[in-house]
């Protein structure tokens, strides 16, 4: 798990996860879930509308190599 910082200055945790079908995704505080497919998209596929998960994406660009 590492600790970052979101553009508005909130701090969010994140870490790796695998789901049980093997599909690989990140986890962010409020259990928004960043998927491979989803990333680079400003929300992910979970709902009808998805969760809004494009604000994470600078920090863990430049967090997690």
């Amino acid at each position: 798990m590492v600790s970052l910082v979101l553009p508005s200055a909130t701090a969010f945790e994140a870490r790796a996860g695998t789901t049980q079908d093997g599909r690989a995704f990140i986890v962010c505080t409020g259990n928004n879930r960043i998927y491979e497919c989803c990333w680079g998209n400003y929300n992910n596929h979970m709902g009808q509308t998805g969760q809004r998960i494009g604000h994470y994406s600078a920090e863990l660009d430049e967090n997690c190599p």
